[in-house]
């Protein structure tokens, strides 16, 4: 059962999209609306069975932007749409803070059942944020779950800086 009382922004895609398009100069590559996706995989460590999770209703649409309520992060990501009924619209699903590295964030992100992860978010050069996690099933030691969680760019669109190297043209004279 989800909290009763649980911290929200109270601001629409519309409100979130304004707020990013008037800030766009300043923006740090985190900020912006993301997609989330949540796969997995078990594995057996005994016998060597494996396959993949069902799906678990754990994809989300969230906002990330800039914070200064919660003490000791930069950003906050709010709920857009969850499959996830216990997740409502403007539901604060996660903090972020800037680490010494440019692209790389401490995160403290809320479950499916609202208990706290806490781990480091990388940007990779391509501009997507992929984070993989091994546990054991709590009702069986011998079963291995790993999830990834991929968090795509819905918008602001990736400008040239954010672009992969590889997409750079070779200049030759």
């Amino acid at each position: 059962t989800p909290p009763t009382v649980w911290p929200t922004i109270n601001k629409s895609e519309s409100d979130i999209r304004r707020y990013l398009d008037d800030n766009a100069n300043d923006l740090n590559e985190l900020e912006g609306i993301w997609t989330v996706t949540e796969t997995g995989t078990w594995r057996n460590v005994y016998s060597g069975m494996n396959g993949s999770l069902p799906n678990r209703k754990n994809d989300y649409r969230i906002a990330i932007v800039r914070d200064s309520v919660e003490p000791n992060y930069d950003f906050t990501g709010v709920v857009l749409e969850s499959q996830n009924p216990y997740w409502k619209l403007g539901r604060i699903k996660a903090h972020f803070r800037k680490t010494a590295y440019e692209k790389v964030y401490d995160a403290l992100w809320y479950m499916g059942n609202y208990s706290e992860d806490r781990g480091s978010y990388v940007l990779d050069e391509s501009g997507l944020i992929k984070v993989t996690r091994t546990s054991y099933d709590p009702d069986n030691q011998y079963v291995e779950i790993t999830t990834q969680h991929l968090f795509i760019k819905a918008y602001p669109p990736i400008t040239g800086k954010s672009r992969p190297s590889g997409d750079a043209k070779l200049k030759s004279s």
